[in-house]
């Protein structure tokens, strides 16, 4: 969980807030500064550098805020508690001269406890409730007009809107007194589109050309990442970085390198802290002793009704053991343009190769295309080698 959420930004208070972020910026402000502003229900982040554009990153979570500023490497820290339901704290922070509660100035996780009397305050005990919690330099007296800090955190451990309080008992009228305090707790969630991932067949001890899926954080929280790894003849790079904004992707590379005949699964499975970790995106694909060589063959351009001069595709086993061929023949959607002949016979012995002679003799003016088709005990049947040639 570890996230927290406030409602999204009107319209109007943006507005006024680029206003004041203009003014703080033309009154100078140090290299690489971020600043937290609250307005009302409005909770955004400015990110500022001499050699960048002004940046405004609202976030309808702000404790995403400060799952992003941990990712960028920032020290700073930003509070949990809306400025709107603190009037009393808004004033005393600006009092203080904290224009527009800029958080490398006056970090807003920060109360002020301030003793307004005459006497000595005597502070016996300063408590929050879960899911808050509190430190803070009050120690256990508190000279008239003199301050300490209350410094709040939260730590949510379910979704959902959740209060609790900070509550001071000592020796003033009221005691003790309580500091009203809520947040929202949010999670991540991982998408993977698509779902699955299947390879066609492919040569054993080959490996297949990568085929991507774009992993997407759709839930409210920072996704964090401990692991991801493939199962099976199947292996995986990526562009995941340790934490995931909302609604922020990256992309999972797939191979598949089969060392047997036949259907094979596997899977990558990606543990983080979203629920039903680790999540798991199926991979199949198909595991076959044939190889092509080459892979496919595109003869140009032929005059209709003209055969072609014959090109050669060499048919090899790369399994341990002997291959039985049902038939070699021609398919696909302009198979009638393309013949063969082969030199394969009835099986093909491990590591032996024969040889299919193909011509293209057009019967319409475009592209064609059909295929040599392979069908065996070889595993993956039939194989397939592509077959092009434009009629003119």
């Amino acid at each position: 969980m570890g996230s927290c959420a406030l409602p999204p930004a009107d319209p109007a208070s943006v507005q006024e807030v680029l206003r004041r972020f203009n003014r703080i910026l033309k009154a100078g402000a140090a290299p690489e500064v971020l600043f937290l502003l609250t307005m009302g229900n409005s909770n955004m982040v400015f990110q500022y550098s001499p050699d960048k554009k002004p940046a405004m990153l609202i976030f309808t979570t702000p404790h995403a805020a400060v799952d992003y500023l941990r990712a960028t490497g920032s020290q700073t820290k930003i509070g949990t508690i809306k400025l709107d339901a603190l009037p009393h704290l808004a004033k005393g922070w600006m009092a203080a001269g904290c224009e527009n509660f800029i958080i490398n100035r006056c970090p807003l996780q920060n109360v002020t406890l301030t003793n307004t009397g005459l006497g000595v305050l005597t502070v016996a005990t300063i408590a929050a409730t879960a899911p808050f919690a509190q430190t803070n330099t009050c120690g256990t007296t508190l000279n008239p007009g003199s301050s300490c800090t209350i410094s709040v955190t939260f730590t949510p451990n379910t979704t959902g809107t959740l209060t609790g309080s900070i509550s001071a008992t000592d020796n003033a009228p009221g005691s003790p007194q309580t500091l009203p305090l809520s947040g929202v707790g949010v999670s991540p969630a991982v998408a993977f589109s698509p779902a699955t991932l299947t390879f066609l067949d492919q040569t054993i001890f080959t490996t297949s050309a990568a085929k991507n899926v774009t992993l997407t954080n759709t839930g409210l929280g920072i996704l964090t990442f401990a692991s991801m790894a493939a199962t099976g003849p199947f292996a995986q790079t990526n562009t995941c970085s340790a934490a995931l904004n909302p609604a922020a992707s990256c992309t999972i590379s797939v191979t598949f390198k089969p060392t047997a005949k036949g259907a094979l699964t596997g899977s990558v499975a990606v543990t983080d802290n979203a629920a039903g970790s680790p999540q798991a995106l199926p991979l199949t694909g198909t595991g076959t002793y044939m190889q092509f060589s080459p892979a496919s063959r595109a003869f140009g351009t032929q005059p209709v009704g003209t055969k072609s001069l014959p090109e050669k595709i060499a048919l090899t086993n790369k399994g341990g053991a002997t291959v039985s061929i049902a038939k070699i023949s021609i398919a696909g959607a302009d198979a009638g343009d393309f013949a063969q002949t082969n030199t394969c016979g009835k099986t093909l012995a491990s590591g032996a190769s024969c040889i299919i002679t193909v011509t293209f003799t057009p019967t319409a003016k475009g592209k064609r295309t059909a295929a040599i088709a392979v069908s065996d005990n070889g595993g993956g049947t039939p194989q397939t080698a592509g077959l092009s040639g434009t009629g003119t």
